[in-house]
């Protein structure tokens, strides 16, 4: 390049190494933004609408959200599947493999679906 010539926006971009990282890194940051947070975003307005007769009608409420606290079956169940996350992740995390296990006299073809339960007084995940 001479003296008299501008440096191209590519030069611009290649002469600076944020730059470079800021635009390589857009493409995948923006396929997580339209992918998973739009969603998200979505279903949080969503459900401050009112659900009348199966439809949903666009009128700002909380009643979706005292029919999910004011009733014993959303808060249990959405701490019992959080408690089994957590040991999930804890076991894993310790470096222990999550194993599934077969009675003795049956057998089981790999990949068929087992049912996992986990015993508290156990405090280990065990299959049936």
């Amino acid at each position: 390049m001479s003296a008299t010539e501008r440096p191209t926006l590519l030069d611009q971009i290649r002469a600076r190494p944020a730059l470079r990282t800021a635009i390589a890194a857009a493409l995948p940051v923006g396929f997580v933004t339209a992918l998973l947070f739009i969603p998200y975003v979505l279903l949080l307005v969503h459900s401050f609408w009112r659900l009348r007769g199966g439809a949903i009608t666009h009128e700002l409420t909380l009643e979706n959200y005292q029919r999910l606290f004011g009733t014993d079956l959303y808060p249990n169940t959405i701490l019992f599947s959080a408690g089994i996350a957590l040991r999930v992740h804890v076991t894993l995390a310790g470096g222990q493999r999550l194993v599934a296990n077969v009675s003795s006299g049956a057998s089981a073809a790999t990949g068929a679906p087992v049912t996992l339960t986990w015993p508290v007084e156990l405090g280990r995940c065990v299959g049936d």
